[in-house]
């Protein structure tokens, strides 16, 4: 068999239909906390704080611009190599990006423990029609320089299985270390969640993309630095990345109005540019599709 056909097999089977007939299992969407809600959605969350373990896939990233400027925000693993996050976290208008520091298995960022590790970006991507003006298609990639080693605090959220899932009319949560301001020294923070209602599509809001989502909290809200963090929804005794917070007001500002990246609409994208970071079973058919093809290139 030549190299072009296996090339080409080799693109056809990362294609997100061959995804979602074999898809990643990377024993996803697991909390191993003892105590606090533990991502209950059945009840409105007022900012409770979290307990150890309890989003193992919650990231802080910390992101050096060549101006000297520093831009916090949160993301979630998932898998052995990739965080997602917003893409204005990584991106700004005038100036380049130097580096982004991920912090992973951390809880209180002034303390880290012996469970949490802080990486150095190996690379980052952008999605290619990110709109820095209107936010469309705020969304990225954090690539690590070595893969995780997953424990209870460390573990991958369970992706969308389907590009039409949307999750309307639910109530999921959203997390991230809320309390931070951009370019303020890191105090004694612990993450935080609070639940959202995920809203029918607001066609004026979002142009009519499906891409794009509101969620609100008539008590609560979602502050900056919970921009980039992931918004889930527990199902099945596990946790699935329903958005990626794009939009979120200041601290102060109440009755807020959050804006999200639809995560299933980007499901192909995300599998393209995240292979490298495979988690898949190494008894399943698919990996071992993957692994015979990779081998005959070398």
């Amino acid at each position: 068999m030549s190299n072009k056909v296996i090339k080409l097999l080799l693109y056809i089977a990362q294609l997100p239909f061959c995804y979602q007939l074999f898809p990643l299992d990377c024993n996803c969407g697991r909390s191993y906390a003892h105590n606090g809600f533990s991502g209950d959605n059945s009840k409105m969350l007022k900012g409770d704080y979290l307990s150890k373990n309890e989003q193992p896939w919650l990231s802080f990233l910390d992101s050096s611009f060549s101006d000297g400027r520093r831009i916090f925000c949160s993301g979630a693993i998932i898998n052995l190599k990739f965080i997602i996050t917003a893409a204005h976290c990584l991106k700004s208008r005038n100036h380049s990006l130097d580096l982004v520091y991920v912090y992973v298995g951390a809880h209180n960022l002034s303390n880290m423990d012996k469970h949490s590790r802080i990486y150095r970006s190996s690379s980052v991507i952008l999605h290619e029609d990110y709109n820095e003006r209107t936010f469309e298609n705020d969304i990225g990639l954090v690539e690590l320089p070595v893969s995780l080693l997953f424990s209870p605090s460390v573990q991958p959220v369970c992706l969308p299985r389907h590009r039409e899932v949307q999750f309307n009319q639910r109530i999921a949560t959203v997390y991230g270390w809320g309390d931070i301001q951009h370019n303020r020294a890191l105090g004694s923070l612990l993450p935080k969640g609070v639940n959202l209602y995920i809203t029918q599509p607001d066609e004026k809001r979002s142009n009519g993309s499906l891409k794009r989502f509101i969620a609100k909290s008539e008590e609560n809200r979602v502050c900056t630095l919970s921009e980039g963090g992931p918004l889930v929804l527990k199902e099945n005794r596990k946790f699935t990345l329903v958005g990626v917070t794009s939009l979120a007001s200041q601290c102060e500002v109440q009755n807020m109005t959050g804006e999200f990246a639809r995560v299933s609409q980007y499901m192909g994208w995300i599998i393209k540019h995240a292979v490298n970071g495979e988690c898949f079973r190494k008894t399943s058919f698919y990996s071992r599709i993957l692994t015979m093809l990779r081998s005959s290139l070398t």
